[in-house]
């Protein structure tokens, strides 16, 4: 009886772990197609390198902000 209950408890626990890998394959697969509509939709038909480029424009110019808020915070 015993071996049964152990091979029982192997056979669910091989399964969890099948279970967990294709849930986690589908969710990357899931994000990864969200993302994807995501960067579609913010490009508006734009070539990428146009997209990367305002895209790497916005984020000086926060990154720029954010360290000269920085500073007056330091320095007051």
């Amino acid at each position: 009886m015993d071996y049964l209950i152990s091979e029982i408890e192997k056979t669910v626990a091989v399964a969890k772990e099948h279970l967990t890998g294709a849930v986690n394959q589908t969710m990357t697969e899931i994000y990864w197609r969200i993302g994807r509509y995501i960067v579609e939709f913010e490009q508006s038909g734009n070539e990428k390198e146009i997209y990367g480029k305002n895209f790497q424009e916005e984020y000086d110019f926060n990154t720029s902000s954010l360290s000269r808020q920085k500073q007056w915070h330091e320095s007051a």
